[in-house]
């Protein structure tokens, strides 16, 4: 047993020594099929090259980034929770049927100059709450939640359930002393159904138009106190949260032609006109 294991290793290493031939590699193509799976010493280069079963002469390199590649099958890469870094490239680029970029924790796309520009040929969605750290520059029309770009005057209104284009045309003036209180005043025409969420800003509401209003009320509760003063110039009664009547009935419309006055008691939103 002690004989023959050093005579495998002798002819081990006779067969690999044996098998690695010397080429002249200034020309590839002037030489015959290589043989596969023998090795190849390029002069003068002192390239290893590899015998191909096509016959080919491939360069075994340890820079493996000096000709081009070609996957012949699905490849994956695991960093084993070690940093992979590409330095000093001019441009980096991928072209792909689709593409994914996932991280466990914050992903960052940083330009130290000029403009860091995403598109899309539909367009770009950002999924979930999205922060803006500085200004927002559109240069084209801004859609709300229905897909309408609203018309000239319009503002965009925003709720916990989407936007809205609305008409808005406030009239709050800045108190002056000595002349009593000045409460605001909105006028909101609905040329198309509008609904209209109102904060503790509103006061008095003029509704008008052809089409239905609905009105969204805050929570009367935390709000006791709070007043509006609603009144209905348009073509259709409006729709509105429940409020209680005059006579302890739950409503919840705004007639056409009638104002309505509503005061929060903390627990319900009450009329008391």
């Amino acid at each position: 047993m002690k004989t023959t294991f050093p005579l495998f290793v002798f002819f081990l290493a006779f067969n690999l020594l044996s098998a690695q031939t010397t080429i002249a590699d200034a020309d590839l193509s002037l030489l015959p099929p290589a043989s596969e799976g023998d090795h190849y010493t390029g002069v003068p280069s002192g390239i290893i090259y590899i015998g191909l079963a096509s016959g080919a002469y491939q360069p075994f390199d340890t820079n493996i980034y000096k000709t081009n590649g070609e996957l012949s099958d699905n490849r994956l890469v695991t960093g084993n929770n070690f940093d992979l870094h590409f330095s000093n490239l001019n441009t980096f680029r991928t072209n792909a049927t689709s593409s994914s970029l996932y991280a466990t924790t914050d992903t960052q796309i940083n330009t130290t100059a000029g403009y860091t520009q995403l598109w899309g040929s539909s367009g770009i969605i950002l999924y979930d709450a999205t922060t803006f750290e500085s200004s927002i520059w559109p240069k084209a029309g801004i859609k709300d939640t229905s897909g309408d770009f609203g018309t000239a005057g319009q503002v965009l209104s925003s709720t916990v359930t989407g936007t809205n284009w609305i008409s808005n045309n406030s009239s709050i003036t800045t108190p002056v002393e000595g002349t009593g209180l000045i409460l605001a005043i909105n006028t909101y025409t609905a040329n198309s159904d509008l609904t209209t969420t109102l904060t503790p800003d509103h006061y008095t509401i003029i509704l008008k138009g052809a089409k239905e209003h609905t009105l969204v009320l805050p929570s009367a509760a935390g709000n006791i106190g709070l007043v509006y003063n609603i009144k209905n110039l348009g073509d259709k009664d409006a729709t509105i949260n429940l409020y209680i009547d005059y006579q302890g009935q739950d409503i919840y419309r705004v007639q056409k032609q009638k104002m309505l006055v509503l005061q929060s008691d903390g627990t319900n939103w009450q009329q008391i006109n």
